[in-house]
């Protein structure tokens, strides 16, 4: 569905009534991940929260129960496309992301395995590519995250090998 609709160029609040019945089919009929994404975009976009906590389990179980605490952060990380390569490096690393619409500047921030800054790049577009020269940095693992407004939308390792 997600497919359909973005690569029609719309957006989640263009969905027809049929979509967002089927929206609604998936969040409340089902307990898999399909369901908490649908649940989240219906809060989201629609103002239809669930309440109370979802269980996932099928059992009153407290540890199995989750609490939809930030939709519009569980949404976004869901909605973000992060493709690093290649992996492992010697030259170039391409960040190649797509965001959700509503998503109007991101960092893409890398560090050494000790935790240093090397590079920030400043994501301005919903989608693209962003290349990280590699040749001035040493062999050896780094790690990636992207980020919106201090959170972390998604975020991996790369390694550095020449």
């Amino acid at each position: 569905m997600k497919t359909t609709i973005f690569q029609n160029g719309r957006t989640w609040l263009d969905i027809t009534e049929s979509e967002k019945e089927q929206l609604q089919n998936i969040a409340y009929n089902s307990n898999d991940d399909a369901a908490f994404q649908a649940r989240n975009i219906l809060c989201f976009f629609f103002d239809e929260c669930v309440e109370e906590p979802i269980n996932l389990g099928g059992t009153a179980n407290p540890a199995q129960m989750i609490q939809i605490e930030n939709p519009m952060l569980e949404l976004t990380e869901s909605l973000t496309n992060l493709t690093v390569y290649p992996n492992p490096a010697t030259d170039y690393v391409t960040f190649e992301y797509e965001l959700p619409e509503y998503v109007e500047q991101s960092t893409i921030i890398i560090t050494s395995i000790t935790g240093k800054v090397i590079q920030e790049f400043e994501v301005k577009d919903i989608e693209g590519q962003i290349l990280w020269d590699t040749r001035i940095v040493e062999n050896g693992i780094y790690f990636y995250a992207l980020k919106h407004s201090d959170k972390t939308l998604t975020s991996g390792k790369v390694s550095i090998m020449k």
